[in-house]
């Protein structure tokens, strides 16, 4: 695995986002799960990519651009789940095989999404 310029993908829906997951993961969804606005991005860690976008999606306008200025993190595409893999598929970089992965994160305690309010905060769900 390249441990710098990873692609992820990263879901936004019904005001929640979730978690970066790595291509070949999101890949395998079921169809339940590949609803809202995908971002391909390309980040050094899923936690650069993840809260790129949080600040993007609140407003923060120093995260508007696609290649960030102060993020290790730059957005290839957004779009349905179907858009992200087409692209990828275009580009010859689809997975060949995705990954069915148990539903785990680590540590246990982080939430799977963060809340975005009407484009002006975000909130850690309870637990």
């Amino acid at each position: 695995m390249d441990i710098l310029d990873r692609q992820l993908m990263i879901r936004f829906h019904q005001e929640r986002l979730y978690l970066p997951q790595q291509v070949d993961v999101a890949a395998e969804l079921p169809p339940i799960d590949q609803h809202g606005i995908w971002y391909l991005v390309q980040a050094d860690s899923p936690a650069d990519a993840f809260n790129h976008l949080r600040q993007q999606l609140t407003g923060n306008t120093s995260c508007s651009h696609q290649r960030c200025r102060q993020c290790p993190v730059e957005v290839i595409a957004a779009g349905t789940w179907q858009h992200i893999m087409d692209l990828l598929t275009a580009e010859g970089s689809a997975p060949a095989a995705g990954r069915n992965v148990p539903d785990v994160r680590a540590p246990s305690w982080l939430p799977r999404w963060n809340e975005i309010h009407q484009g002006s905060h975000w909130t850690i769900p309870p637990s």
